[in-house]
């Protein structure tokens, strides 16, 4: 059931030690599920702080859940992968009671790659038509201006167009 699942998920025990990793999880931070066993998963997945400084498993979100017993819900956060490289990340964690005590946590998380370069190129596209609009709006505000000063001219002409047509009408009388 698990294993079908399209985000990772692994229980923690409540040392913060995984008991159970299913085959996404596994792959998305480049470790065999098998082999995530029994490990710590802070060491596994966060040893160090978007910062790129190591930070302390009680200091992560994860590890507040795991002492508070609570649940929590993270975006943009990062685990590192088996190859060292960063993974942007979106999980839920929730604490697992048992006899009025914490005793783990279940991790779920997905890769947030793609979500990510969606929002950039959306925000990328949202800046460029923004710049297009300012600059046609600047364009429409200088033909506006020239229209208006047309438009002045044309009526002091108008204006005038009956006294030169009389006044030629005399001339030529």
């Amino acid at each position: 059931f698990a294993d079908g699942a399209g985000e990772g998920i692994v229980g923690l025990d409540a040392e913060g030690r995984v008991t159970f990793a299913n085959r996404r999880a596994g792959e998305l931070l480049g470790h065999g599920a098998d082999a995530m066993v029994a490990r710590d998963f802070h060491a596994l997945a966060q040893p160090v702080g978007p910062d790129g400084n190591p930070w302390r498993a009680e200091d992560t979100t994860i590890g507040r859940v795991r002492a508070l017993g609570t649940l929590a819900e993270v975006s943009e956060d990062c685990f590192r992968r088996a190859d060292g490289s960063d993974m942007p990340v979106d999980y839920e964690i929730s604490a697992i009671h048992e006899d009025g005590r914490v005793t783990g946590a279940v991790v779920v998380f997905r890769d947030a790659t793609l979500r990510l370069r969606y929002e950039q190129t959306l925000a990328d596209s949202h800046r460029e038509l923004e710049r297009l609009v300012a600059e046609r709006t600047r364009e429409l505000d200088s033909t506006m201006t020239a229209l208006r000063e047309n438009t002045a001219l044309l009526r002091t002409i108008a204006a005038s167009t009956p006294e030169l047509i009389m006044a030629k009408s005399r001339e030529g009388a």
